[in-house]
Protein backbone atom coordinates (compact mmCIF):
# COMPACT_ATOMS: atom_id res chain seq x y z
CA UNK A 1 0.00 0.00 0.00
CA UNK A 2 1.32 3.44 -0.86
CA UNK A 3 -0.04 6.42 1.06
CA UNK A 4 0.88 9.99 0.26
CA UNK A 5 -0.45 13.44 -0.66
CA UNK A 6 -2.45 13.61 -3.86
CA UNK A 7 -0.31 14.96 -6.68
CA UNK A 8 -2.87 17.54 -7.79
CA UNK A 9 -4.26 20.35 -5.66
CA UNK A 10 -5.46 19.63 -2.12
CA UNK A 11 -7.44 16.51 -2.82
CA UNK A 12 -6.13 14.68 0.25
CA UNK A 13 -4.84 11.14 -0.10
CA UNK A 14 -4.40 8.59 -2.84
CA UNK A 15 -4.12 5.04 -1.54
CA UNK A 16 -2.98 2.40 -4.02
CA UNK A 17 -3.40 -1.30 -3.37
CA UNK A 18 -0.54 -3.04 -5.14
CA UNK A 19 -2.36 -6.32 -5.79
CA UNK A 20 -2.62 -7.36 -9.41
CA UNK A 21 -4.68 -6.37 -11.22
CA UNK A 22 -3.69 -2.91 -9.96
CA UNK A 23 -6.40 -0.96 -8.20
CA UNK A 24 -6.32 2.60 -6.90
CA UNK A 25 -8.62 3.93 -4.18
CA UNK A 26 -9.08 7.70 -4.16
CA UNK A 27 -9.89 9.56 -0.96
CA UNK A 28 -10.76 13.26 -1.10
CA UNK A 29 -10.28 13.69 2.62
CA UNK A 30 -9.10 13.87 5.32
CA UNK A 31 -6.25 16.16 4.41
CA UNK A 32 -2.88 16.59 6.05
CA UNK A 33 -2.24 19.79 7.94
CA UNK A 34 1.20 21.24 7.29
CA UNK A 35 3.72 21.55 10.17
CA UNK A 36 1.76 19.11 12.37
CA UNK A 37 2.29 15.51 13.41
CA UNK A 38 -0.11 12.89 12.06
CA UNK A 39 -0.58 9.27 13.12
CA UNK A 40 -0.68 6.89 10.16
CA UNK A 41 -1.51 3.24 10.75
CA UNK A 42 -1.33 0.33 8.32
CA UNK A 43 -3.13 -2.80 9.52
CA UNK A 44 -2.30 -6.04 7.72
CA UNK A 45 -4.39 -9.15 8.26
CA UNK A 46 -4.89 -12.34 6.25
CA UNK A 47 -7.01 -11.39 3.24
CA UNK A 48 -7.13 -7.64 3.85
CA UNK A 49 -5.27 -4.53 4.85
CA UNK A 50 -6.45 -1.08 5.83
CA UNK A 51 -5.07 2.43 6.16
CA UNK A 52 -5.98 4.73 9.07
CA UNK A 53 -5.28 8.37 9.76
CA UNK A 54 -5.52 9.66 13.36
CA UNK A 55 -7.37 6.49 14.38
CA UNK A 56 -10.04 6.78 11.67
CA UNK A 57 -10.18 4.26 8.86
CA UNK A 58 -9.64 5.89 5.47
CA UNK A 59 -9.79 2.84 3.23
CA UNK A 60 -9.84 -0.93 3.50
CA UNK A 61 -8.90 -3.25 0.64
CA UNK A 62 -9.23 -6.99 0.15
CA UNK A 63 -6.01 -8.77 -0.73
CA UNK A 64 -5.29 -12.26 -1.94
CA UNK A 65 -1.98 -14.03 -1.51
CA UNK A 66 0.35 -14.65 1.40
CA UNK A 67 0.89 -10.98 2.41
CA UNK A 68 4.61 -11.60 2.69
CA UNK A 69 5.73 -8.33 1.07
CA UNK A 70 6.85 -5.34 3.10
CA UNK A 71 5.00 -2.06 3.62
CA UNK A 72 6.65 1.16 2.46
CA UNK A 73 5.72 4.78 3.16
CA UNK A 74 6.66 6.82 0.08
CA UNK A 75 6.75 10.61 -0.21
CA UNK A 76 5.97 12.21 -3.56
CA UNK A 77 8.52 14.46 -5.23
CA UNK A 78 8.43 18.04 -4.03
CA UNK A 79 7.00 17.03 -0.66
CA UNK A 80 8.99 17.22 2.59
CA UNK A 81 8.01 14.85 5.38
CA UNK A 82 9.53 13.75 8.67
CA UNK A 83 8.95 10.52 10.59
CA UNK A 84 9.09 10.81 14.36
CA UNK A 85 8.25 7.32 15.54
CA UNK A 86 7.60 3.87 14.06
CA UNK A 87 5.93 1.04 15.97
CA UNK A 88 5.80 -2.59 14.93
CA UNK A 89 3.35 -4.75 16.83
CA UNK A 90 1.13 -7.78 16.42
CA UNK A 91 -2.55 -7.10 15.85
CA UNK A 92 -4.95 -7.90 18.66
CA UNK A 93 -5.62 -11.62 18.82
CA UNK A 94 -2.57 -12.52 16.72
CA UNK A 95 0.55 -14.05 18.18
CA UNK A 96 3.78 -12.42 17.01
CA UNK A 97 5.88 -14.66 14.80
CA UNK A 98 9.66 -14.92 14.61
CA UNK A 99 10.03 -13.02 11.35
CA UNK A 100 9.17 -9.44 12.34
CA UNK A 101 11.27 -6.77 10.69
CA UNK A 102 11.10 -3.02 10.21
CA UNK A 103 13.20 -1.21 7.61
CA UNK A 104 13.89 2.52 7.98
CA UNK A 105 15.32 4.30 4.94
CA UNK A 106 18.14 6.67 5.95
CA UNK A 107 16.25 9.62 4.48
CA UNK A 108 13.55 9.20 7.13
CA UNK A 109 16.02 9.88 9.93
CA UNK A 110 16.68 13.35 11.27
CA UNK A 111 20.19 13.68 9.86
CA UNK A 112 23.07 16.04 9.18
CA UNK A 113 23.81 14.82 5.69
CA UNK A 114 22.46 15.14 2.18
CA UNK A 115 20.20 12.72 0.34
CA UNK A 116 21.71 11.47 -2.91
CA UNK A 117 20.72 8.99 -5.61
CA UNK A 118 22.77 5.80 -5.41
CA UNK A 119 22.15 2.88 -7.75
CA UNK A 120 23.95 0.49 -5.39
CA UNK A 121 21.79 1.38 -2.39
CA UNK A 122 18.57 -0.36 -1.47
CA UNK A 123 15.82 1.86 -2.77
CA UNK A 124 18.39 3.56 -5.08
CA UNK A 125 18.87 6.40 -2.58
CA UNK A 126 21.14 7.04 0.40
CA UNK A 127 22.28 9.80 2.74
CA UNK A 128 25.88 10.99 2.46
CA UNK A 129 27.66 12.13 5.62
CA UNK A 130 30.89 13.82 6.64
CA UNK A 131 32.24 12.56 9.97
CA UNK A 132 32.95 15.08 12.73
CA UNK A 133 34.21 12.90 15.58
CA UNK A 134 32.86 10.21 17.91
CA UNK A 135 30.69 12.56 19.98
CA UNK A 136 28.97 14.18 17.02
CA UNK A 137 26.01 12.00 16.09
CA UNK A 138 24.97 12.43 12.48
CA UNK A 139 21.57 10.72 12.78
CA UNK A 140 18.96 10.58 15.51
CA UNK A 141 15.37 11.18 16.42
CA UNK A 142 14.00 8.13 14.60
CA UNK A 143 12.18 6.53 17.48
CA UNK A 144 11.14 2.91 16.98
CA UNK A 145 9.03 0.77 19.33
CA UNK A 146 9.28 -3.02 19.12
CA UNK A 147 6.68 -5.54 20.30
CA UNK A 148 8.98 -7.77 22.39
CA UNK A 149 12.24 -7.57 24.33
CA UNK A 150 14.04 -9.47 21.61
CA UNK A 151 16.63 -10.51 20.82
CA UNK A 152 16.76 -8.04 17.93
CA UNK A 153 19.49 -6.87 15.56
CA UNK A 154 19.88 -3.48 13.89
CA UNK A 155 21.47 -3.87 10.44
CA UNK A 156 23.12 -0.68 9.16
CA UNK A 157 23.80 -0.40 5.42
CA UNK A 158 27.17 1.42 5.07
CA UNK A 159 29.37 2.46 2.15
CA UNK A 160 32.76 4.18 2.44
CA UNK A 161 33.84 7.02 0.15
CA UNK A 162 36.92 8.88 1.46
CA UNK A 163 38.96 9.23 4.63
CA UNK A 164 40.16 6.89 7.34
CA UNK A 165 39.46 6.36 11.01
CA UNK A 166 36.63 4.85 12.99
CA UNK A 167 32.91 4.79 12.33
CA UNK A 168 30.48 4.04 15.16
CA UNK A 169 26.92 2.71 14.93
CA UNK A 170 24.73 2.57 18.01
CA UNK A 171 21.32 1.54 19.29
CA UNK A 172 20.15 3.76 22.14
CA UNK A 173 17.09 4.54 24.18
CA UNK A 174 15.23 7.76 23.38
CA UNK A 175 16.97 9.26 26.43
CA UNK A 176 20.37 8.64 24.81
CA UNK A 177 21.37 5.67 26.98
CA UNK A 178 23.29 3.20 24.87
CA UNK A 179 22.00 -0.36 24.49
CA UNK A 180 24.49 -1.74 21.96
CA UNK A 181 27.16 -0.44 19.61
CA UNK A 182 29.75 -1.50 17.06
CA UNK A 183 32.83 0.17 15.57
CA UNK A 184 34.57 -0.35 12.25
CA UNK A 185 37.13 1.36 10.04
CA UNK A 186 36.05 3.84 7.38
CA UNK A 187 38.76 2.76 4.95
CA UNK A 188 37.60 -0.86 5.17
CA UNK A 189 34.03 -0.16 4.08
CA UNK A 190 33.33 -1.13 0.45
CA UNK A 191 33.61 1.69 -2.07
CA UNK A 192 31.19 -0.19 -4.33
CA UNK A 193 28.10 -1.66 -2.76
CA UNK A 194 27.07 -1.65 0.87
CA UNK A 195 28.22 -3.66 3.85
CA UNK A 196 25.47 -4.76 6.25
CA UNK A 197 26.70 -4.30 9.82
CA UNK A 198 24.67 -6.14 12.46
CA UNK A 199 24.33 -4.79 16.01
CA UNK A 200 22.49 -7.30 18.26
CA UNK A 201 20.50 -5.81 21.15
CA UNK A 202 17.69 -6.35 23.61
CA UNK A 203 15.17 -3.80 24.83
CA UNK A 204 12.02 -3.43 26.87
CA UNK A 205 8.87 -4.22 24.93
CA UNK A 206 7.33 -1.01 23.63
CA UNK A 207 10.16 1.35 24.64
CA UNK A 208 11.29 3.99 22.14
CA UNK A 209 14.69 3.43 20.51
CA UNK A 210 16.94 5.45 18.24
CA UNK A 211 19.70 4.42 15.82
CA UNK A 212 22.76 6.66 15.56
CA UNK A 213 25.89 6.98 13.43
CA UNK A 214 29.08 8.97 14.02
CA UNK A 215 32.53 8.89 12.44
CA UNK A 216 36.00 10.40 12.30
CA UNK A 217 36.55 12.91 9.47
CA UNK A 218 35.71 11.22 6.19
CA UNK A 219 32.80 10.67 3.82
CA UNK A 220 30.43 7.73 3.84
CA UNK A 221 26.83 6.80 3.00
CA UNK A 222 23.97 5.07 4.79
CA UNK A 223 21.07 3.66 2.79
CA UNK A 224 18.89 2.10 5.51
CA UNK A 225 18.67 0.60 8.96
CA UNK A 226 16.78 -2.71 9.20
CA UNK A 227 15.56 -3.93 12.59
CA UNK A 228 15.21 -7.70 12.53
CA UNK A 229 14.09 -10.32 14.99
CA UNK A 230 17.28 -12.32 15.65
CA UNK A 231 15.89 -15.10 17.83
CA UNK A 232 17.61 -17.41 15.33
CA UNK A 233 20.70 -16.48 13.30
CA UNK A 234 19.86 -15.68 9.67
CA UNK A 235 20.01 -18.77 7.51
CA UNK A 236 18.08 -21.21 9.67
CA UNK A 237 16.90 -22.05 13.13
CA UNK A 238 19.29 -21.90 16.07
CA UNK A 239 20.90 -25.18 17.00
CA UNK A 240 21.29 -26.71 20.43
CA UNK A 241 24.61 -25.73 22.03
CA UNK A 242 27.34 -28.34 21.70
CA UNK A 243 30.02 -29.16 24.28
CA UNK A 244 33.03 -27.56 22.63
CA UNK A 245 36.59 -28.14 23.84
CA UNK A 246 39.76 -26.32 22.79
CA UNK A 247 42.25 -27.89 20.41
CA UNK A 248 45.41 -26.72 18.68
CA UNK A 249 44.47 -25.31 15.29
CA UNK A 250 46.21 -26.79 12.30
CA UNK A 251 48.81 -24.64 10.57
CA UNK A 252 47.11 -22.48 7.97
CA UNK A 253 49.64 -23.45 5.31
CA UNK A 254 48.95 -27.15 5.92
CA UNK A 255 45.16 -26.90 6.08
CA UNK A 256 44.12 -24.25 3.57
CA UNK A 257 42.85 -25.34 0.19
CA UNK A 258 42.10 -28.90 1.28
CA UNK A 259 38.31 -28.60 1.69
CA UNK A 260 36.68 -30.39 -1.22
CA UNK A 261 33.03 -29.99 -0.21
CA UNK A 262 32.58 -33.73 0.12
CA UNK A 263 30.15 -33.14 2.97
CA UNK A 264 27.59 -30.78 1.41
CA UNK A 265 25.53 -30.77 4.59
CA UNK A 266 27.97 -28.42 6.37
CA UNK A 267 28.30 -24.90 4.97
CA UNK A 268 29.75 -21.59 6.15
CA UNK A 269 27.10 -18.85 5.99
CA UNK A 270 29.18 -15.75 6.78
CA UNK A 271 32.29 -14.37 8.49
CA UNK A 272 32.11 -11.33 10.77
CA UNK A 273 34.50 -8.98 12.54
CA UNK A 274 33.56 -6.51 15.29
CA UNK A 275 35.57 -4.00 17.33
CA UNK A 276 34.26 -4.32 20.89
CA UNK A 277 34.76 -2.43 24.14
CA UNK A 278 38.34 -2.02 25.32
CA UNK A 279 39.82 -2.48 21.84
CA UNK A 280 39.07 -6.21 21.65
CA UNK A 281 38.35 -7.61 18.20
CA UNK A 282 35.67 -10.30 17.95
CA UNK A 283 35.74 -12.73 15.01
CA UNK A 284 32.75 -14.93 14.31
CA UNK A 285 32.01 -17.70 11.84
CA UNK A 286 28.33 -18.58 11.35
CA UNK A 287 27.84 -22.03 9.85
CA UNK A 288 25.09 -24.54 9.19
CA UNK A 289 25.01 -28.30 9.86
CA UNK A 290 22.41 -30.20 7.82
CA UNK A 291 24.00 -33.63 7.57
CA UNK A 292 21.93 -35.44 10.16
CA UNK A 293 20.22 -34.76 13.52
CA UNK A 294 23.61 -35.07 15.23
CA UNK A 295 26.88 -34.98 13.29
CA UNK A 296 29.76 -36.65 15.10
CA UNK A 297 33.37 -35.47 15.44
CA UNK A 298 33.19 -31.85 14.19
CA UNK A 299 36.03 -29.32 14.55
CA UNK A 300 36.50 -25.67 13.57
CA UNK A 301 39.69 -23.66 12.97
CA UNK A 302 39.91 -19.85 12.79
CA UNK A 303 42.95 -17.92 11.58
CA UNK A 304 43.29 -14.12 11.86
CA UNK A 305 46.06 -12.33 9.95
CA UNK A 306 47.64 -9.10 11.22
CA UNK A 307 50.04 -6.88 9.25
CA UNK A 308 52.50 -4.71 11.19
CA UNK A 309 53.79 -1.25 10.07
CA UNK A 310 56.76 -2.91 8.32
CA UNK A 311 54.48 -5.07 6.17
CA UNK A 312 55.16 -8.35 7.98
CA UNK A 313 52.12 -10.63 8.27
CA UNK A 314 51.56 -12.97 11.22
CA UNK A 315 48.65 -15.24 12.08
CA UNK A 316 46.70 -15.85 15.29
CA UNK A 317 44.52 -18.97 15.47
CA UNK A 318 41.81 -20.76 17.42
CA UNK A 319 40.73 -24.38 17.28
CA UNK A 320 37.70 -26.03 18.90
CA UNK A 321 36.12 -29.47 18.59
CA UNK A 322 32.96 -31.28 19.68
CA UNK A 323 32.04 -34.96 19.85
CA UNK A 324 28.60 -34.25 18.33
CA UNK A 325 26.86 -31.21 16.84
CA UNK A 326 23.10 -30.97 16.36
CA UNK A 327 21.44 -29.90 13.14
CA UNK A 328 20.97 -26.15 12.68
CA UNK A 329 22.95 -22.90 12.68
CA UNK A 330 26.05 -22.58 14.87
CA UNK A 331 28.51 -19.82 15.72
CA UNK A 332 32.21 -20.10 16.53
CA UNK A 333 33.84 -17.02 18.02
CA UNK A 334 37.40 -15.97 18.81
CA UNK A 335 38.78 -12.79 20.40
CA UNK A 336 42.02 -10.93 19.64
CA UNK A 337 43.70 -9.29 22.64
CA UNK A 338 44.30 -5.54 22.07
CA UNK A 339 47.67 -5.86 23.80
CA UNK A 340 49.11 -7.52 20.66
CA UNK A 341 48.03 -4.77 18.25
CA UNK A 342 50.97 -2.33 18.79
CA UNK A 343 53.44 -5.07 17.84
CA UNK A 344 51.54 -7.02 15.18
CA UNK A 345 49.20 -4.40 13.72
CA UNK A 346 45.45 -4.42 13.14
CA UNK A 347 43.74 -7.61 11.93
CA UNK A 348 42.92 -7.55 8.25
CA UNK A 349 41.89 -11.07 7.22
CA UNK A 350 39.91 -14.00 8.62
CA UNK A 351 40.17 -17.60 7.41
CA UNK A 352 37.93 -20.42 8.66
CA UNK A 353 37.70 -24.13 8.04
CA UNK A 354 35.36 -26.85 9.34
CA UNK A 355 36.28 -30.53 9.65
CA UNK A 356 34.18 -33.65 10.07
CA UNK A 357 35.88 -36.82 11.23
CA UNK A 358 39.21 -35.17 10.54
CA UNK A 359 38.48 -34.24 6.92
CA UNK A 360 38.03 -30.57 5.86
CA UNK A 361 34.50 -30.08 4.47
CA UNK A 362 33.96 -26.29 4.33
CA UNK A 363 36.21 -23.24 4.13
CA UNK A 364 35.81 -19.46 3.71
CA UNK A 365 37.93 -16.32 3.93
CA UNK A 366 37.30 -12.60 4.20
CA UNK A 367 39.66 -9.62 4.05
CA UNK A 368 39.21 -6.10 5.45
CA UNK A 369 41.59 -3.97 3.44
CA UNK A 370 44.85 -5.87 4.07
CA UNK A 371 46.89 -5.31 0.86
CA UNK A 372 48.48 -8.77 0.80
CA UNK A 373 47.72 -11.69 -1.50
CA UNK A 374 46.21 -14.74 0.14
CA UNK A 375 49.24 -16.86 -0.71
CA UNK A 376 51.45 -14.74 1.58
CA UNK A 377 48.91 -14.84 4.41
CA UNK A 378 48.65 -18.62 4.20
CA UNK A 379 52.43 -18.94 4.51
CA UNK A 380 52.75 -16.38 7.34
CA UNK A 381 54.19 -17.62 10.67
CA UNK A 382 52.04 -18.17 13.74
CA UNK A 383 52.15 -15.37 16.36
CA UNK A 384 49.82 -16.77 19.02
CA UNK A 385 46.30 -17.87 19.85
CA UNK A 386 42.96 -16.13 19.85
CA UNK A 387 40.98 -16.14 23.05
CA UNK A 388 38.41 -18.95 23.09
CA UNK A 389 34.74 -18.14 22.69
CA UNK A 390 32.56 -18.11 25.81
CA UNK A 391 31.22 -21.58 26.56
CA UNK A 392 34.35 -23.48 25.51
CA UNK A 393 35.35 -25.75 28.36
CA UNK A 394 38.98 -25.94 29.41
Amino acid sequence: MLAGPHSVGTAGYRVAASVEPWRVFECRGPQLVADAWHTIELRVRPGSFEYRLAGSRVVRAAAAGSMEAGVRLAVAGGTRAEVRRCRLRAAAGAAPEGGESLVCAAELFAHQGRAVPDGQARGARAVEFRGAGPDHWLTGGQDVSLPTAGPWAAVFGLRGLTGSGHLWVEVARASGERLAAAALRLEELPAKGYERVRVPFRCEAGEALQFRVSADPGRFRVDEVAIENSAAPPGGEAADPAAWRPRRARALADAWGKAEGADAGIAILRLERRLAEGGWYEFRIVWDQRVEPRAEDVAVDLWVACRDPWGIVRVFDLGVAADAVSSGVHQTTGWLDPAVLPRYGSPGALFAQIYRKGAPVAAAARKWGIPVDDVYIVRAPRAGALRAAPGVTE
